[in-house]
Parts: C-alpha cells; sequence; structure tokens
C-alpha cells in the first residue's frame, strides 16, 4: 500500500529480475518522481510507514532487514537485521 504524508506519496517498488526494490517519492499533485532510495537488496513486501518524529520512511524488505529512510533526501539512515523477511507492515511506537 501507499503511504500519503502532506504532499508526496511514497511507494515500496518491486522487480522481479533481478529481485531487488527501493522506495520512491512522488509528488502527489503532478505524478513526478522526487527521489528513489537506494536498492534495498530484495523486494520489499511491507508498507511503508511514516516516522513523524524523525521524519523518516520505515519499510521492510525479503531479505530480513527493516531500513529506515530519510523523507527528504531519500538515503537510508540505518537499518536492522531481522530473524526472516519482513512482509507486514512495520509500526511505530
Amino acid at each position: 500500500s501507499p503511504l500519503l504524508v502532506e504532499d508526496h506519496v511514497y511507494i515500496s517498488v518491486e522487480t522481479s529480475r533481478p529481485k531487488n526494490g527501493l522506495l520512491v517519492k512522488v509528488d502527489r499533485r503532478s505524478g513526478q518522481v522526487v527521489w528513489s532510495s537506494p536498492w534495498l537488496g530484495e523486494q520489499p513486501h511491507s508498507s511503508p510507514v511514516w516516522d513523524g518524529l524523525h521524519k523518516r520512511i520505515v519499510v521492510g524488505a525479503n531479505n530480513a532487514f527493516l531500513f529506515s529512510i530519510d523523507a527528504a533526501t531519500g538515503k537510508i539512515v540505518w537499518k536492522a537485521q531481522t530473524s526472516g523477511a519482513v512482509r507486514a507492515t512495520p509500526s511505530i511506537h
């Protein structure tokens, strides 16, 4: 599912050959891509989540990593390894 935050839509994008993926930020009015994150290393099945405190997007991927991505730049701020593929939507608490 896409994530709408103010004037932007964040979308997890999967590729099949090779199996990879990234997060894109799209201007909701023009439809123009603002940025694409670096490749995440595997397909991001989870829906992106807004971390309003840090102004970041959190998304998980099939390679067992959870990523925090800066909403302004699209750069990966941190990633955390989990015990398996992250297919469910993360929760911010």
